[in-house]
């Protein structure tokens, strides 16, 4: 078989995109509008939730979100962001999962200091117990 006529496989990698590569800016506006969520919940507590189908680009959204919330001009970042892959840990025991990956992304972005990562890594993976005791002295005498 000659050079010419063999197939060439390209991998394509599984990565969030670094910029819209849709001519109507899709992903851009979505994550726009992720921002503008993002910000009304600044002063309360809430929740925000990003759903699509495999490769639909939650991803890339959720990076240029990230991007545009952190783009302040100070070159300190704003706001944190921490995402977590259901799909990843289907299988897995979910609030194990879930503070684990947590605490991963608190270290990485410095957040914690080490004596409470420590702490909070041994009760997650219940390292630690608590244990109280009650003494009626009136027994003792």
């Amino acid at each position: 078989m000659s050079e010419q006529n063999e197939h060439v496989a390209k991998i394509l990698p599984d990565r969030p995109a670094t910029s819209d590569g849709f001519s109507g800016r899709g992903h851009e506006r979505c994550a726009k509008a992720l921002t503008s969520a993002i910000r009304q919940l600044a002063d309360r507590d809430g929740a925000i939730g990003l759903e699509g189908e495999y490769g639909a680009g939650k991803s890339t959204v959720i990076g240029f979100a990230e991007r545009d919330l952190n783009s302040n001009g100070t070159g300190k970042t704003a706001h944190h962001l921490f995402c977590f892959d259901l799909w990843t840990h289907r299988g897995d025991v979910f609030k194990r999962s879930f503070l684990d990956e947590l605490l991963q992304w608190a270290e990485n972005a410095k957040l914690l200091k080490t004596g409470q990562l420590t702490k909070f890594r041994d009760r997650i993976r219940d390292r630690t117990k608590t244990v109280t005791y009650e003494v009626d002295r009136r027994h003792f005498f």
